[in-house]
């Protein structure tokens, strides 16, 4: 009896009940997701404007380095200042360049492609013509070469008298021998005597050579290890808000001992490669 009486109060009372609390949940429900969901949108707003302005900092950046480059190369070969390698600057819209180097280059990297050939001028255009340059033997490590790949290195030595050799000397060296690091005896040309500066070539036969380093000693033994004359090597850094760029270059100080063609052709006449000479009238 007294079960029931309760059951009925407890019917009564939910049919009485009033919508307010459920209504007020599903409010808060909703309310929530809306500023959750603001949240996130928010922060991918934000995320998006720093990177977007990360983005024009660095380039920014990279145009600072290439400015302190670009000033490097000004200094080097138009001012001959090899006091202002290491300088810095500051440029509009808040960007910056730092550059750090020297004058001399203990190790060369170059890249040697499958006939490829890389030049090296061995000269101190700083001192007398018949100044030697104090370089008597190369060491190259070729690094990752293909199985196929064949160093050859010939140079032309540069006579006290000012004059080019008649001859030149040539060294080969097979895929088992570049395994390890080789060296070349520059004052084995065929003319010997006195020698001060060298134009050396290196060149890939048959294959890449990759990656080769360059080390100049002062001995025929290669053992004394010296630095390259005439070379600038510097890292140009470029910085904007939080952003930095880098550029590391190396080039010769002064123009080479040979220009950059073998030979010149003059001729008055138009000369097209796979056409017909034409001459003015």
């Amino acid at each position: 009896m007294y079960r029931g009486c309760f059951l009925r109060r407890r019917e009564r009372a939910l049919r009485g009940a009033s919508p307010v609390g459920s209504t007020l949940l599903l409010a808060l429900l909703i309310l929530g997701g809306l500023v959750a969901t603001s949240v996130v949108m928010g922060a991918i707003v934000v995320t998006r404007l720093r990177t977007i302005r990360l983005m024009d900092d660095r380039v920014l950046a990279s145009y600072a380095a290439e400015s302190g480059v670009e000033d490097l190369l000004y200094q080097v070969r138009k001012a001959s200042n090899l006091t202002s390698i290491t300088a810095e600057r500051a440029l509009d819209r808040g960007a910056v360049w730092q550059r750090t180097g020297r004058a001399t280059v203990e190790e060369l990297l170059v890249t040697v492609p499958r006939d490829a050939v890389e030049q090296l001028d061995l000269f101190d255009p700083s001192g007398a013509l018949d100044q030697a340059v104090g370089i008597q033997a190369l060491r190259l490590y070729v690094q990752r070469p293909d199985p196929s790949a064949w160093l050859e290195v010939t140079w032309v030595p540069w006579l006290a008298s000012g004059a080019w050799a008649p001859s030149m000397g040539r060294a080969l060296f097979g895929p088992s021998e570049l395994e390890s690091e080789r060296r070349v005896d520059l004052l084995a040309h065929p003319i010997g005597g006195a020698a001060v500066a060298y134009r050396v070539r290196i060149r890939a036969i048959a294959g890449s050579l990759g990656t080769v380093r360059i080390r100049a000693t002062s001995d025929r033994d290669g053992q004394q290890l010296v630095s390259f004359p005439a070379r600038v090597q510097a890292r140009s850094v470029g910085r904007r808000g939080n952003a930095q760029s880098a550029l590391q270059v190396s080039f010769p100080a002064r123009f080479p001992l040979a220009p950059i063609f073998d030979y010149v052709v003059f001729s008055e006449c138009d000369l097209v490669k796979g056409d017909e000479v034409r001459c003015p009238q």
